[in-house]
């Protein structure tokens, strides 16, 4: 268990001090991949390849170079998240 910790904040100690891909840079994977210009990937557009896009860009962004969520969502120019989720609460 101890060693599973240290390997866990070794991990996050090397993740937040690497070199980091500029937001820009990883914008371009992501499109790259979708095959789709960069400008659209922060269009508002609910169609499928661009959401899927938006998410692989997040993704990138936020698990692969550590960027801050909230930084990755106003880079895109999310200003409000709505969340509609399970009833009931």
């Amino acid at each position: 268990m101890c060693a599973t910790t240290l390997r866990r904040a070794e991990r996050d100690l090397v993740k937040k001090y690497r070199a980091r891909r500029s937001l820009e840079e990883l914008v371009a994977l992501a499109a790259k991949r979708a095959g789709l210009e960069a400008e659209r990937i922060g269009s508002q557009s609910r169609q499928k390849k661009y959401t899927q896009a938006r998410s692989h860009f997040a993704w990138l962004a936020v698990e692969g170079e550590g960027y801050p969520a909230a930084m990755v969502a106003r880079f895109l120019g999310i200003r409000e998240v709505k969340f509609c989720g399970l009833s009931g609460y």
